[in-house]
């Protein structure tokens, strides 16, 4: 086997949707998928990819982003899909070596399956915490019907300023993030979340982003 490791490129990007609908899963749209992302980032590569001759064998895809930590901007990769023909598997490293190897960013994996959270353990990876409170969403009495909840992306827009715009923007058109603005006399709070299915059924919903913890509790 005369095996190369190089970086996925755009010129890339259908060899290696090619792939992965063939051999991961055919369900997902993945030149879109491994290309597209809502937010500006001046992104290094699309991930690593192993190619036998003319055939592509395997890939890891990262995504790139910039997110504000401590009123600093920082740089974070978050690695994808992780697939590897079978008869190439002792290659498999290669691709997260070539991943880790770039200065400058804060590496994350916010959707491993199981065996690459082995590896990533012995990589130095640290968990998240990922535990969560239960919080019911009921009507509440009308005295508290002064404050107005609302998804309209005009709303949203024009309710919103500074880094909770950029987000929303950077978001809008985030497949599975949804938007609501919370607002109550000159308070307002941004809400993202996703829609959630448990055992089935479609009525719960994850909160990713609330930027006025205090009022999303009033309201």
């Amino acid at each position: 086997m005369t095996v190369e490791l190089t970086p996925i490129t755009e010129a890339d990007l259908a060899e290696v949707a090619d792939f992965l609908s063939v051999n991961h899963n055919d369900r997902v749209p993945w030149e879109s998928a491994c290309s597209t992302v809502p937010w500006k980032v001046e992104a290094p590569n699309f991930g690593f990819m192993l190619r036998d001759g003319p055939n592509v064998v395997g890939t890891l895809l990262a995504l790139y982003s910039q997110r504000r930590v401590a009123g600093r901007v920082e740089r974070f990769c978050n690695m994808g899909s992780w697939c590897v023909l079978s008869e190439y598997r002792s290659r498999s490293m290669s691709l997260l070596d070539a991943l880790l190897a770039q200065d400058g960013y804060h590496f994350t994996v916010l959707s491993p399956d199981d065996g690459p959270r082995e590896i990533l353990a012995w990589r130095r990876f640290r968990f998240l915490d990922t535990s969560a409170a239960l919080i019911p969403n009921l009507p509440w009495p009308a005295p508290f019907s002064r404050t107005k909840v609302s998804s309209d992306p005009q709303v949203i827009a024009r309710t919103l300023t500074g880094a909770e715009f950029d987000l929303y923007r950077d978001h809008a058109h985030a497949l599975a993030a949804r938007h609501l603005v919370v607002v109550r006399g000159q308070e307002s709070c941004y809400v993202m979340y996703r829609k959630c299915r448990y055992k089935g059924i479609p009525v719960f919903a994850v909160v990713l982003h609330v930027s006025n913890p205090d009022l999303f509790r009033r309201a």
